[in-house]
């Protein structure tokens, strides 16, 4: 695990919303960078390079977080549904139901697409959730609290509420609200006598 100090880029190209709207999860798909508001019920689409606008096109439920399978956007609305919306038509082909142990997994917030599993902050927890996302049944959950202890934030609202995935170092970023640090996590597959034995 190494963690890096959380600082803007000298070349970074920025594209402000305008006020009245919340800039929420972001997802580039087909060389397209799709950005999903919160409230405004609004996904932004992008030229990816030079952030120059290409569309804007309306979403049902409030936008939590995005990401994308390489065919379709998928988007959370704070509750324990993921949809799966067609970027050419805009209309949602699948509705995912999210539950543990068949009990229903509300407040999915950040989501990324990693080896065909779907990884979802719950808010306002310290869990990620990996998610099939065939059934919506969550095989297994990673705990961020030891990477940034709850006694040593500020406040309660600096929460676990950052992912992303790095594929070419195959390592999972992950960060908080007003967390200090980005840290990078290898994720290690057990053994399949590991999974035998228990």
């Amino acid at each position: 695990v190494r963690h890096y100090n959380v600082a803007e880029p000298q070349s970074a190209v920025v594209r402000n919303l305008p006020d009245n709207r919340f800039g929420e999860g972001l997802t580039i798909l087909d060389n397209r960078l799709y950005q999903l508001t919160w409230r405004s019920q609004e996904v932004y689409v992008y030229e990816p390079t030079g952030l120059a606008p290409v569309d804007t096109f309306k979403i049902s439920g409030d936008g939590w977080g995005l990401t994308n399978n390489g065919r379709a956007l998928i988007y959370s609305d704070g509750s324990d549904r993921l949809r799966f919306l067609n970027p050419d038509t805009r209309k949602v082909e699948k509705t995912l139901y999210v539950t543990m142990g068949g009990k229903p997994v509300q407040q999915l917030n950040e989501l990324e697409w990693i080896q065909g599993s779907i990884y979802a902050n719950v808010l306002p927890t310290n869990l990620v959730v990996i998610i099939d996302p065939q059934t919506g049944e969550v095989g297994s959950t990673l705990d961020l609290e030891r990477l940034y202890p709850t006694r040593m934030r500020r406040s309660r609202d600096h929460i676990a509420n950052g992912l992303a995935w790095d594929h070419q170092r195959r390592e999972l970023l992950v960060t908080g609200k007003h967390w200090p640090w980005i840290y990078r996590l290898r994720l290690l597959r057990p053994k399949l006598e590991d999974l035998l034995s228990r």
